[in-house]
């Protein structure tokens, strides 16, 4: 059921375990369990821990597409996988993507993107 399995991808998540945390997610859905929020907010955060911030970002947009509760914390963190690698350019975009899909953007998404400008200024100095 989806508590079980979103237990697993946290654990996964907390261990590190980013690709581990992908796979089960595919099982829930090849499965047709229910992927909720907190499912895809959890196999976020481990791709963000496992620098796969393109992966992030798909989750994060398939998120918003789908009319998911999407909260701060979850686009924020695809925000912040973004600009810890100097994607500052998807993460403006992931911004616009939120706005478009009339989610609340608040000053922790914004913070998340403003850092991820600066991470990408300090890399290119």
């Amino acid at each position: 059921n989806t508590m079980t399995y979103n237990t697993a991808i946290s654990a996964c998540e907390e261990g590190g375990r980013w690709e581990t945390a992908l796979q089960y997610f595919s099982v829930m859905k090849e499965t047709e369990v229910e992927c909720n929020a907190v499912s895809f907010g959890a196999v976020i955060s481990a791709c963000k821990m496992g620098g796969r911030w393109e992966k992030a970002v798909q989750l994060c947009s398939i998120m918003i597409q789908s009319r998911l509760e999407l909260d701060t914390v979850t686009c924020s963190t695809a925000v912040s996988a973004c600009g810890n690698f100097g994607e500052w350019e998807q993460a403006v975009q992931l911004l616009n993507l939120m706005a478009s899909g009339d989610m609340h953007l608040d000053s922790i998404t914004f913070s998340a993107a403003i850092g991820s400008a600066e991470d990408a200024g300090e890399e290119e100095q």
